[in-house]
């Protein structure tokens, strides 16, 4: 059974892990192509956010259960925050495929940023989910 305070705290995560990923999206247009998302910011971050509020409950999440159920245990906090990462490819092409783009829009210039704020986002998704505490029981009288 899903606790109610697992659910919070997952969602706590994804917000918290969204907002450096819009930074990373922000830094590497500013360094690599001396632009700025400018007044595609609310776009960036409307669609991006739509695409983790979709992809954070059934992709993400269930992904980290199964790496946590493989691995036994979720000590391991490289291997949830690097397949975390391996995911970024999905919540962009939901956003290329959204805005009618194709396959090859994947690999184009314009989806490298947001790869690349997926993958923040997977990273920090990932370490907070590894550093959840553990499961615990009900009390059994309160």
């Amino acid at each position: 059974m899903i606790r109610k305070d697992n659910v919070l705290r997952m969602v706590f995560v994804s917000c918290f892990a969204w907002i450096p990923g819009l930074v990373a999206h922000e830094s590497l247009l500013r360094l690599a192509w001396r632009q700025s998302m400018g007044g595609d910011w609310k776009a960036v971050a409307f669609w991006s956010a739509l695409a983790l509020v979709i992809l954070a409950p059934l992709v993400y999440t269930p992904t980290m259960f199964v790496l946590r159920t493989v691995l036994k245990d979720s000590r391991r906090t490289m291997w949830f925050s690097t397949v975390g990462a391996l995911l970024a490819p999905i919540p962009t092409a939901i956003i290329v495929f959204a805005w009618g783009g194709n396959s090859h829009g994947l690999i184009s210039e314009e989806a490298i940023p947001f790869h690349v704020m997926f993958a923040v986002f997977g990273v920090i998704f990932g370490i907070g989910f590894a550093l959840r505490p553990a499961d615990r029981p009900e009390p059994l009288s309160k």
